[in-house]
């Protein structure tokens, strides 16, 4: 009887009235959230924290595999204080990303500085009246990251996006992320936004360090595991023979974060193949390694495995 009831119950929840209504609620609830300071949102950062870790286990198996193979020489200890530090990162982030829906463009840009490395990229780049391609990970506080770039530079910024299925979450999140400026396009849309709008000096941004179909990945060894990665930012940056900057993301305390610019390449088109994505992913990995707790380790990075006859460079 409990189980038909509880089969009963997830049946009435997936109901499409019952997510707009529960959607609704959770959209309030952030919102109300945010008018919190942002002192007593790290308190309950705390609480999320303690959740995360002891009862929920929040992707505790994944975050621990992938720990565990990407730091082998790590005792079991250390890996369990890895996983601690993960979990403390990811409740800040919930918190401040939550915050961020009320933080003004300067509170964002004092929270999160961008370093004159990236700065003098973009005016120099700017002041040639060129674009160019900004490639970047899942450290720090990428989203804060996103809203803090538009305001502190004259090029109009594009960054890609996967639109969610969820049309209510869908609509919160693109107006949160575009609320200093960034332009939002799609995986789908890039290759034409980019294609009408290079000539102009213009940013396109892409966070590359997700799971793409094997079958079109470059594949090559990353955190001592063989990894597939995007290479459709590298395709059309040797097509427009644009020059691409990787931006690391460090975390310098308590929400408080810097970003820092590195040339990969002046011009894409003059480079070998697959330069540009092997040369994101040795920088990519000596940022994790330097502050490991601010990757996201609950991503199933490693779901995929290189097929056959694929070259691993």
């Amino acid at each position: 009887m409990v189980l038909i009831k509880y089969t009963e119950l997830c049946m009435f929840v997936k109901t499409k009235k019952v997510k707009f209504l529960l959607s609704h609620i959770a959209i309030i609830l952030l919102r109300f959230a945010a008018m919190l300071p942002m002192a007593v949102l790290y308190i309950l950062s705390f609480n999320i924290r303690w959740v995360l870790n002891n009862i929920l286990k929040y992707r505790y198996t994944v975050i621990r595999k992938n720990i565990s193979h990407a730091f082998p020489h790590f005792t079991d200890e250390k890996i369990k204080y890895m996983i601690k530090k993960y979990y403390n990162h990811l409740s800040q982030l919930i918190v401040e990303n939550i915050k961020a829906q009320r933080l003004s463009s300067n509170d964002i840009k004092e929270r999160c500085l961008m370093d004159e490395s990236l700065l003098n990229y973009f005016k120099r780049f700017y002041n040639e009246q060129k674009s160019f391609i900004v490639v970047m990970g899942h450290t720090g506080n990428w989203e804060w990251s996103g809203l803090a770039t538009p305001p502190q530079v004259s090029h109009k910024v594009y960054a890609l996006y996967r639109p969610l299925k969820n049309k209510l979450f869908d609509h919160f999140f693109y107006t949160f992320r575009t609320r200093t400026g960034m332009q939002l396009i799609s995986m789908q849309q890039a290759p034409r936004v980019i294609q009408m709008n290079y000539q102009y000096p213009v940013c396109f941004t892409f966070i590359a360090d997700q799971s793409p179909p094997p079958e079109h990945a470059v594949w090559t060894t990353f955190l001592n595991q063989e990894t597939g990665f995007f290479k459709g930012y590298e395709v059309l940056a040797r097509k427009y023979k644009l020059p691409v900057v990787y931006v690391s993301q460090k975390k310098i305390s308590k929400g408080r974060y810097r970003l820092y610019g590195k040339m990969i390449t002046e011009d894409a088109s003059k480079e070998a193949t697959n330069h540009v994505v092997l040369s994101y992913v040795k920088l990519l990995e000596k940022d994790i390694q330097e502050q490991p707790e601010c990757w996201l380790w609950s991503h199933r990075r490693w779901k995929h495995k290189r097929p056959p006859g694929m070259h691993l460079f």
